[in-house]
């Protein structure tokens, strides 16, 4: 759910679909729960039911939200995912996780992310980058390939060193940026670095992240 916003309040709305506008200016000026009511600064042709990112205040709340547009430039907006905050700290560190993924359908994500979640197959092809990632019970930042791009949705397949259990997530790519060419590693041949926020995830994969961080942290004081 989200925080109760100072309204009004500045938002960002990034389009998950490459046939809209890359990204929209606006304001949020009513909050009823996970609805909201935004005021766009140029009107927009968005139908009922599409699915944006959006990102409200600062420092910024991200959200996926549903679009009901009452006029071109006027919205409603029904918020279906917020990246899960944890009063516990997680630290980030460099570890080995298992990572399967693909980028959900581009043109109904919300839809796609629901049948992932439910076992549905993979929308195309998965990619399996290098294990070797900086992690957390947030989020993951991995080299790649140019597999994805900023605001796509992610089916995933996760799996920790030691166990058996394969967990299915979705998660949100917040960043992605080229590796500059003398920092590339020949035996990867990563191009990207990509780093991804979890949007669903269940709560037992979160806890055997930070589980796994943990030991890796431990291990390194207990080295150093």
């Amino acid at each position: 759910m989200l925080p109760e916003l100072v309204l009004p309040c500045a938002a960002t709305i990034v389009s998950v679909s490459p046939s809209r506008p890359v990204q929209l200016v606006a304001r949020c000026m009513a909050q009823a729960n996970d609805k909201l009511t935004l005021e766009l600064d140029e009107a927009a042709s968005f139908r009922e039911g599409e699915l944006v990112v959006l990102e409200l205040g600062a420092p910024p709340v991200r959200a996926l939200v549903v679009v009901s547009p009452r006029t071109s430039r006027q919205w409603d907006v029904q918020v279906r995912w917020v990246p899960r905050q944890d009063p516990r700290e997680f630290p980030r560190v460099n570890g080995g996780v298992g990572l399967m993924y693909h980028v959900l359908d581009r043109l109904d994500p919300l839809r796609a992310a629901e049948a992932w979640l439910a076992g549905g197959a993979a929308d195309g092809q998965e990619v399996e980058p290098d294990p070797y990632m900086n992690f957390s019970a947030s989020g993951l930042a991995f080299d790649d390939g140019p597999t994805c791009a900023e605001h796509e949705l992610l089916g995933l397949r996760l799996a920790l060193p030691g166990q058996e259990t394969v967990w299915r997530g979705v998660a949100l790519v917040v960043r992605v940026a080229e590796i500059p060419p003398d920092q590339q590693d020949e035996v990867t041949e990563a191009t990207h670095r990509v780093a991804v926020e979890f949007t669903d995830l269940p709560t037992p994969a979160r806890n055997a992240l930070a589980a796994h961080a943990e030991r890796i942290r431990e291990a390194a004081i207990s080295q150093g």
